[in-house]
């Protein structure tokens, strides 16, 4: 789905080559990324390869429509179709400023109005993941927002409260986030995102996923 890197992103990345097929390539990426955070696209394809490999996605796979990812400083974006619901699907992504593994993701499905928020890492967290986790969310100097997440397989957490769209929504009006992954024993592990410019990078998503009567 994804384009590449190298030969065998899917091996570099430590994933088995049995969950997806080897992305396609594309000459665009590095041309067009020219302001940071910079967008790995070794790290963009292993966050899609742990987003597609979820237990509660209900396909393995996905197929890019076009060449892959089209880079819009500092999201990445895709269009991908489901192999086993056939439904169209718009994903971005952005990679954490202080650590480009991690990434967050936005997958919107237009045929169900349906959109989730994710927090990716191409290999698994240095710390284990309760399951749920509970998280705070800093948006652009406002009050902390006490959240809830799935996780699976130790580098996949998938946002329940507050409200995927509600969240969506905050994210392409902010500036910046803060994901602060909060451990039984009080610490907290922060990831730190630049949203904007999202004009472009998530006008797909705001149309089938975030619009009024949505």
């Amino acid at each position: 789905m994804l384009h590449r890197l190298e030969r065998h992103p899917v091996r570099a990345a430590g994933i088995s080559p049995s969950v997806c097929p080897t992305p396609l390539a594309s000459p665009m990426l590095a041309a067009q990324m020219t302001s940071p955070p910079a967008v790995s696209q070794k790290y963009a394809t292993a966050a899609m390869l742990v987003l597609l490999a979820a237990p509660w996605n209900s396909a393995c796979c996905v197929h890019a429509q076009d060449s892959g990812l089209e880079v819009r400083a500092p999201w990445a974006l895709t269009k991908q179709i489901d192999s086993k619901t056939k439904e169209l699907q718009f994903v971005a992504m952005t990679p954490a400023l202080d650590d480009h593994d991690t990434w967050l993701l936005l997958a919107c499905t237009p045929a169900r109005s349906e959109i989730q928020v994710y927090l990716v890492a191409a290999s698994p967290f240095s710390y284990p993941l309760a399951d749920p986790v509970k998280l705070e969310l800093h948006l652009d100097g406002l009050p902390a927002i006490p959240s809830t997440a799935d996780t699976a397989d130790g580098k996949l957490v998938r946002f329940r409260t507050p409200a995927p769209r509600d969240l969506a929504l905050q994210i392409d009006r902010g500036s910046r986030m803060t994901v602060s992954i909060q451990q039984l024993e009080g610490q907290s592990h922060d990831y730190k995102f630049r949203l904007q410019p999202t004009e472009f990078a998530l006008r797909g998503i705001r149309a089938h996923c975030l619009a009024d009567g949505r």
